[in-house]
């Protein structure tokens, strides 16, 4: 996302930086405290490879505490230098994000779908026609792999429900119905 596009509350202060690219992080972690990382980056969704030199960095500068948006099942070389050195960490480890949806709008708004008030009809596309259309729209063979086993053979934590987010913050996760009523203008409802 481009940082002049970021919807941040009044007085946030925002710093533009590539988490793959060491490089243009300087200075992103000047009097910071605590910090959000994605353990992935770069084109497409491959783990980081300079974990070690984001976490010296953001050391250096004070950071005490991280947050991890994790991208694969295994740790990478950015959760592993977390974990060596003394900062406090946790780890988010999301299977899908709600939002994610939004890439089926366009569908929705000129094939149809269920929006309040109308009706969407679901047709599953076969394997070959879904790596068709991925390729189509640029990703790579490894990310279209990730994607097929994501839908074919997900971890278990890709369909295990856990209580998280209401022990977190103390009230329920909104469900993808209220997301989609909220949501419903992108689908053209």
């Amino acid at each position: 996302m481009a940082p002049e596009k970021a919807d941040l509350p009044a007085g946030a202060e925002v710093a533009a930086g590539n988490l793959a690219d060491t490089a243009s992080l300087a200075g992103v972690f000047d009097g910071v405290t605590a910090a959000h990382l994605i353990a992935f980056g770069g084109d497409g969704f491959a783990p980081l490879a300079n974990g070690a030199e984001i976490v010296a960095m953001a050391r250096e500068a004070g950071v005490r505490r991280v947050t991890v948006l994790r991208g694969d099942v295994e740790k990478g070389c950015l959760e592993r230098a977390v974990e060596s050195g003394d900062l406090e960490w946790t780890y988010l480890s999301p299977v899908e994000f709600t939002s994610n949806t939004l890439e089926w709008a366009e569908t929705v708004r000129s094939e149809g779908a269920e929006v309040p008030g109308r009706d969407v009809r679901f047709v599953e596309l076969s394997r070959d026609a879904m790596v068709t259309q991925w390729h189509r729209e640029g990703y790579s063979d490894e990310d279209i792999a990730f994607f097929l086993m994501m839908r074919t053979d997900p971890p278990e934590a890709g369909y295990t429900v856990l209580p998280t987010v209401e022990k977190v913050t103390g009230g329920p996760a909104r469900s993808f119905a209220r997301w989609v009523r909220e949501n419903a203008a992108a689908f053209g409802g």
